[in-house]
């Protein structure tokens, strides 16, 4: 089993740390605190980013984050109650879409 799960959304992915197998089917997945680095700049021109790939963030795990669960689906992926979708990885992701589209 893979030690993070990142969840994708429309505009962003965000890493969550996987702490607990109730399952082969079931994790339990805890928030991780994501910084931006402070000297990345987005460089918007007509509402794109156009350094987005330069993004670098400090990722940490949090002891008092929110815990929650994660279920396998036969599709193959994992999804959550509220329905988002996440995928497991050997390293924690975070990336932000800057820009309006």
């Amino acid at each position: 089993m893979k030690p993070y799960a990142n969840r994708h959304g429309d505009r962003d992915v965000i890493p969550f740390e996987v702490v607990e197998m109730i399952s082969s089917l079931t994790l339990v997945v805890r928030d991780m605190i994501c910084d931006l680095d402070s000297s990345f700049k987005p460089h918007l021109f007509m509402a794109q980013c156009l350094n987005n790939d330069d993004q670098s963030w400090a990722i940490t795990p949090d002891p008092e984050g929110l815990s929650f669960r994660i279920r396998y689906l036969k599709s193959g992926r994992w999804k959550d109650a509220t329905g988002n979708y996440y995928e497991l990885a050997d390293e924690p992701k975070r990336w932000h879409q800057f820009g309006l589209l």
